[in-house]
């Protein structure tokens, strides 16, 4: 029902790598059964695109709020 899926995205103040080419950074959230994230506040689908209403700097944070989510429902 619920998954971690993880996207890549370019930071505003990205590193760069030597060839001068800025380098992604990996986030991850948590999607539903038809792959929209689910905001980390509310544990409903959002359909917005701010990044901080459902996007985790790590995967331990997303499988630990994976875990509370499917206690909920």
């Amino acid at each position: 029902m619920y998954k971690v899926e993880s996207n890549q995205y370019i930071p505003f103040r990205a590193q760069r790598s030597p060839s001068g080419m800025p380098l992604a950074s990996t986030y991850y959230y948590v999607a539903n059964g038809t792959g929209r994230p689910i905001n980390k506040n509310t544990g409903k689908p959002y359909r917005g695109r701010q990044m901080r209403e459902y996007a985790f700097r790590s995967e331990a944070e997303a499988q630990t709020f994976l875990v509370q989510l499917t206690k909920l429902k």
